[in-house]
């Protein structure tokens, strides 16, 4: 399992550099999210691939990055982010897809409202 998660951070680090994904495969650039432990840099990449993948899809890629990413998509409670540029991103990406109801900044963190599944 520990190849795995190298193998989808070595991945990620050369996606990293590349500015038109579209050459790569969809099923590539969703493991390499998914197994990775680089969370920043698969943020990173989850956000310029978001509109590409359907609810389940964000679901299982928000549960495999753990907390506090899971509790986006338990749609049970009302998770917060530290409030940072990318987790900022995060929320207006998953927000503007219609994945979450809405996100506030409270308390210098980004209380993210779940939608009811």
């Amino acid at each position: 399992m520990e190849d795995n998660h190298n193998l989808a951070n070595n991945i990620l680090n050369i996606l990293s550099e590349v500015t038109d994904l579209k050459q790569f495969e969809e099923s590539l650039l969703y493991i390499a999210i998914k197994h990775s432990t680089e969370k920043n840099q698969a943020i990173m990449l989850f956000l310029k691939l978001i509109n590409t993948f359907n609810k389940e899809e964000i679901t299982d890629l928000l549960e495999s990055m753990g907390e506090p990413y899971s509790q986006i998509a338990s749609f049970k409670n009302n998770p917060s982010l530290v409030n940072n540029r990318l987790h900022k991103g995060l929320a207006i990406a998953l927000e503007d897809c219609g994945y979450i109801s809405s996100q506030k900044i409270r308390n210098n963190q980004i209380v993210i409202y779940t939608r009811r599944s």
